[in-house]
């Protein structure tokens, strides 16, 4: 499925930061969405290991971008934010189609809408 996205993992620690391009599965739920395998690659990285974030998301055949600028630029879909701060880890998903973002938080049940995480 040709559903381009870009993701963005962002470590506020370190002010860090590594961005790719996928061609395909960008969507954000379903079998192995970009919402769970985002989960999926963070969690493997410790939750900010950036070095490996990148190893990861190149084995899942991303195609990293060097410049933030450039990102906006490509043909995309979906764009995910990954902020990666003090092992809290929070996102924000850009749907380009409905214009609308969507904000979440990683929990130990998974990713929650912030303002439901908030209410808990």
């Amino acid at each position: 499925m040709s559903t381009r996205a870009v993701y963005k993992f962002y470590n506020r620690a370190t002010n860090d930061s590594v961005i790719f391009w996928r061609q395909h599965d960008g969507y954000p739920n379903g079998w192995f969405g970009a919402l769970e395998r985002i989960r999926s690659v963070v969690a493997l990285a410790h939750f900010d290991n950036l070095a490996l974030i990148y190893d990861l998301m190149k084995v899942l055949e991303a195609s990293e971008v060097k410049d933030e600028m450039v990102a906006d630029k490509l043909d995309q879909q979906h764009r995910y934010t990954v902020d990666l701060d003090d092992g809290q880890v929070t996102l924000t998903h850009y749907d380009w189609q409905i214009g609308k973002k969507h904000h979440y938080l990683l929990t130990a049940d998974g990713w929650k809408q912030r303002w439901m995480a908030d209410a808990e």
